[in-house]
């Protein structure tokens, strides 16, 4: 009969597929009671808009996190704005780095078409103090942030401590690679000299506190920190009888440090292969 007609497409071909982005022609024809039809073409822009994350996105207070975003066609504009904040005072720019609030909670974020504001997309992410969480700004633990907050003129005397110990592990361990890779001789010696250092540059209670944090990152295996535990407190214990090096070499050459013999499979807790 005589009236308007509303046409509709759901962006699916032929084939009930979803079409690619992109400018696709519609063509409409309408047929009259006497046989005469009229035809109208109309453009038809498909966006597609979303967000790739981490299935689970998780950031300490005031941390940062990246977000991704995809638009098609790529000439049109993403708006990144906070939906709701839990961790009181997010804030995220225009290239989707997030920035926490000082508060656990959760905070969503959307991404918006800039010139059509009905194509958009969300996602979350978790705010929570967990100490094994790494801060990515810093390359640390939370725990190790909110120690050296605590014990800035230890960390200060620190600073190179890392960089310190490639050369000292670097220099005694020269003739076998595998004493410079992780759950080796090598940083076996590694971790008692850096605790014996820190421990006579600063006290053996304020070395239990850093070291203790910098083992605490979540998915460390068993395995890797009980040995670095290990050798850590041997670092500290022998720290008052003399020059770090030395003291740490001869714990070394009398069995006191532990390492794994195979350095690829530190799945255990309780096997350790440090015989001499």
């Amino acid at each position: 009969g005589v009236g308007e007609r509303t046409a509709t497409w759901d962006g699916r071909n032929g084939s009930g597929q979803i079409v690619p982005a992109g400018t696709y022609t519609m063509q409409i024809t309408a047929s009259g009671s006497g046989g005469t039809t009229e035809s109208q073409t109309h453009t038809v822009e498909v966006i597609k808009i979303g967000i790739t994350s981490q299935s689970r996105m998780e950031v300490c207070p005031g941390c940062t996190v990246q977000f991704t975003g995809i638009i098609e066609p790529v000439d049109r504009t993403l708006v990144w704005s906070i939906l709701n904040d839990g961790s009181a005072g997010a804030s995220i720019n225009q290239n989707g780095l997030l920035t926490a609030g000082s508060r656990e909670g959760s905070i969503e974020v959307r991404i918006t078409d800039s010139l059509l504001q009905n194509m958009h997309d969300e996602s979350s992410v978790t705010v929570w103090q967990a100490h094994g969480l790494r801060n990515p700004e810093t390359g640390r633990t939370v725990a190790e942030d909110l120690w050296i907050n605590d014990n800035l003129w230890c960390a200060a005397k620190n600073y190179n401590i890392q960089q310190e110990a490639d050369n000292i592990q670097g220099t005694i361990f020269v003739d076998d690679p595998n004493d410079l890779e992780d759950n080796s001789r090598g940083n076996a010696f590694r971790h008692a000299w850096i605790n014996c250092m820190v421990s006579q540059r600063c006290s053996q209670e304020q070395a239990v506190g850093l070291w203790n944090a910098h083992e605490a990152i979540d998915g460390n295996p068993c395995g890797n920190a009980t040995m670095d535990l290990w050798n850590n407190s041997v670092g500290r214990a022998v720290s008052a009888e003399g020059e770090c090096t030395e003291v740490v070499l001869n714990a070394l050459e009398d069995g006191r440090l532990r390492w794994f013999e195979n350095i690829n499979d530190p799945d255990t807790c309780t096997t350790w292969i440090n015989q001499q």
